[in-house]
């Protein structure tokens, strides 16, 4: 019997892909699967995802969320928006992905409760880390299934509500793996360093001004919507916006490098980067940022932790005849670490 799973995201389907869009859309293949999320009115930097489950967006009364007492407003919309989904779909498991998404659930609901947690929501709102820290404790306690996407993550849960019984399930890659054969490399004058995602307050700025002034042949092509922090303003950074995942390759296809660039904080350290597995799948080489919970990307990626770091790590990758990693290692590689090996783990979860 499939269960039926009423799936409740915290970012708009048209956001750029990432964990919640590859778990809903591969559970839906083996369950029935219903997919709600507060519609973004902003549609700037979103994109146009494939309808691939059906979707019922929440219409809320915008830019109040974080207002005292008009919040209530919109948490009695969701409520009662989550109510009439329960009734009609009849879920049997609801899959929450964001700690205040618990409120909207009613108290006489006898099904089942996947929590994932793939941030450390506390450390990302502090502003609200009062009202995130009551409701994750609150969902944590109702959930029969608790799963973050890092160790890190799993750590810092069982530690803050004293409980015991979490599962990793990290993140994974959006297959197929692409044929792309490795040749010798021939480094052009001018260098070209990509980086994918969301450019938000954690995007280290810096590294990229500052690298821009020590080579002069170094330009930057920056994918993905543009959420916070500073912008560049320089004519050898290029911010193309957001791109469709399967128009990804072509746009990266020439550069030399492909770059993760964060700031290091409490948030980054919980971070199971997706990036990291698009990025090896691309079959490029790989500059990034050194924390404990990617150490074991060892093997795929140059790893700085300063800015002479990264520099020296560039000129490095620069200098070498061909990718760190062999083209087997990133099949191998690839294959453990794929959606669908990750949505399997979250299915035997349910299973059990």
């Amino acid at each position: 019997m499939k269960n039926r799973i009423l799936y409740f995201m915290n970012v708009d389907w048209d956001w750029i892909k990432q964990r919640p869009h590859f778990i809903a859309e591969g559970l839906a293949t083996k369950n029935e699967v219903k997919v709600i999320y507060q519609y973004r009115y902003q549609r700037d930097g979103l994109q146009n995802n494939d309808r691939t489950v059906p979707l019922a967006p929440i219409y809320v009364i915008p830019k109040i969320d974080n207002l005292k007492y008009f919040n209530r407003i919109n948490l009695f919309i969701k409520k009662n928006f989550v109510e009439r989904q329960i009734k009609n779909f009849k879920p049997n498991i609801i899959y929450l992905t964001y700690p205040t998404q618990i409120y909207s659930i009613p108290d006489d609901y006898d099904g089942k409760i996947v929590y994932d947690c793939m941030d450390d929501h506390l450390a990302i709102n502090n502003e609200s880390r009062e009202i995130i820290f009551k409701a994750e404790k609150i969902l944590v306690q109702r959930a029969n299934i608790v799963i973050t996407s890092s160790k890190s993550l799993k750590n810092k849960l069982e530690n803050r509500y004293n409980i015991s019984r979490i599962s990793i399930v990290r993140n994974g890659f959006n297959g197929p793996i692409l044929e792309i054969k490795q040749q010798q490399l021939k480094r052009n004058k001018h260098l070209t360093l990509a980086y994918i995602g969301t450019i938000s307050h954690w995007f280290d700025t810096e590294v990229i001004k500052k690298s821009l002034k020590e080579i002069p042949e170094l330009n930057y092509l920056l994918i993905g919507p543009f959420d916070a922090g500073e912008r560049i303003s320089d004519p050898r950074v290029n911010y193309m916006g957001t791109v469709n995942h399967n128009q990804l390759f072509n746009k990266i296809k020439n550069v030399d490098a492909l770059i993760m660039p964060f700031q290091v904080n409490q948030i980054i350290e919980s971070v199971d980067p997706v990036k990291l597995y698009e990025y090896i799948n691309f079959n490029k080489d790989i500059l990034s940022v050194e924390y404990d919970e990617i150490e074991r990307f060892n093997s795929f990626v140059y790893f700085y932790k300063t800015y002479e770091n990264y520099i020296a790590q560039l000129r490095e990758l620069m200098q070498a005849k061909s990718v760190k990693y062999t083209d087997a290692d990133r099949k191998e590689f690839l294959e453990k670490n794929s959606w669908l090996e990750r949505v399997r783990e979250v299915n035997s979860l349910l299973e059990k």
